[in-house]
């Protein structure tokens, strides 16, 4: 990791990496020859970077993600052709009425799984993303309920593993909430990581 630090990235542990004292959200590295790549995404940070290197794999700079790059790599993510164990459930809508609830979609979700909830609104109150099982609304799975402190946004980011003793694995669907009031300009995204993903 010494060789990162050179180029002015810090990591914490496997899950946090600083560049320039900012907390990094997507960090990529990927190697000349493509066989060997790093990825890590931590949903509370706040900028995204790759490593740059040179026709001998030397790192020679760390430059900040295009937006077009993070579509990209997070289509990439996204393709069910694709192995790579991670799931991207975009998440953007203009509104979300007072007291709507929104289906995200049915996931199977496996010991050790891990979920990453990146989600904010521009205005509202109080927002809550949460897992249920099938006619279960009531009982809700890693949830995250928010509601606005004032001076800050609101936000829904957290992460989660799955497993005992708190969850089981199985099917569970995802919802998006708007417990109180209503909500505007709605975005982010949940992501599923997979316990074998990498």
């Amino acid at each position: 990791m010494a060789e990162y630090e050179k180029a002015g990235v810090t990591m914490v542990d496997e899950k946090t990496y600083y560049y320039q004292g900012q907390l990094v959200n997507i960090f990529l590295d990927i190697r000349k020859e493509g066989s060997f790549y790093t990825l890590n995404m931590n949903p509370k940070g706040t900028v995204n970077i790759k490593i740059v290197r040179d026709a001998k794999n030397k790192i020679t700079g760390v430059s900040y993600m295009t937006e077009a790059e993070v579509i990209e790599l997070l289509r990439d993510m996204d393709d069910p052709d694709d192995k790579t164990g991670v799931a991207i459930i975009p998440v953007d809508f203009k509104t979300v009425a007072a007291g709507e609830t929104i289906f995200l979609g049915e996931y199977t979700l496996s010991d050790g799984d891990e979920i990453l909830y990146d989600i904010s609104a521009k205005t509202g109150n109080r927002m809550k993303v949460f897992f249920a099982k099938d006619n279960q609304e009531d009982v809700a799975y890693w949830s995250v309920n928010n509601l606005r402190q004032p001076g800050e946004p609101l936000e829904c980011i957290a992460d989660f593993t799955v497993g005992p003793p708190a969850t089981m694995p199985g099917t569970y669907k995802l919802y998006l909430q708007a417990p109180e009031g209503a909500l505007g300009t709605v975005r982010g995204s949940v992501s599923i990581v997979s316990a074998d993903a990498f």
